[in-house]
């Protein structure tokens, strides 16, 4: 037999504990990577939990053993189960697991986000003391509305450049504003690049700025 606290005393494993909204519930789920990885990115791997289970158990213990393999994993309590919240509680409600999964795979995707974020804000030469990495959000609702898509096209007559990495999570909002965008538009692909790779990596940056080099002598000397 196995169990979830044989796999963490192999202690080949990281945990860390996350919260994350599905709507009005407070999701609780355990985050696991690979004991001192210092990989900034991993595939990663969402683990539900099966009925009236817990993280803790099923979900954890294959979390736990995918994560020494290699993967980046997470296992949480579903909508009114376990340490997640909602009324009445041990409801099983079929429509809110399938919305918990979709929250956990956002989640998970931003840990990798994060992890090389931190390695840049917080490690890396370009860790200053004026920068603490923290943000702070008055308004939720402020933040989830918002969006600098909705009139890109409003940007016409003026030429629009977007420079992205082939691998940047953050690619589709450069594909979309392109899809709106009107007269004059150019859209650079770096090859092999992520989102943070284009703020320090010697060659994605000097390509970068051979680029924009190009583009503002074009336009602004017109």
């Amino acid at each position: 037999m196995i169990f979830y606290q044989d796999v963490l005393k192999n202690g080949n494993v990281d945990v860390e504990s996350v919260r994350f909204p599905n709507q009005q519930i407070s999701l609780a789920g355990n985050v696991f990577t690979p004991k001192n990885s210092k990989k900034d990115k991993y595939p990663a791997i969402v683990i539900g939990t099966p009925s009236g289970g817990v993280k803790e158990q099923t979900a954890g213990t294959y979390a736990a053993l995918l994560a020494e393999k290699g993967f980046l994993t997470i296992a949480f309590d579903a909508s009114y189960q376990g340490e997640s919240t909602g009324e009445p509680r041990f409801l099983e409600n079929p429509s809110a697991r399938v919305e918990d999964l979709r929250c956990a795979e956002e989640t998970i995707g931003q840990k990798n986000d994060y992890r090389e974020g931190f390695e840049y804000y917080r490690v890396s030469p370009a860790k200053h003391e004026r920068s603490e990495n923290k943000m702070i959000f008055s308004r939720i609702d402020s933040i989830i509305n918002f969006t600098a898509l909705d009139h890109v096209e409003m940007i016409f007559p003026r030429p629009i450049l977007m420079i992205v990495g082939t691998e940047a999570n953050t690619k589709y909002f450069s594909e979309e504003a392109y899809q709106h965008a009107k007269g004059d538009k150019f859209i650079h692909w770096i090859q092999g690049a992520t989102h943070i790779q284009l703020y320090y990596v010697k060659k994605y940056v000097l390509e970068a700025v051979d680029e924009l080099e190009t583009f503002y002598k074009k336009f602004l000397d017109s």
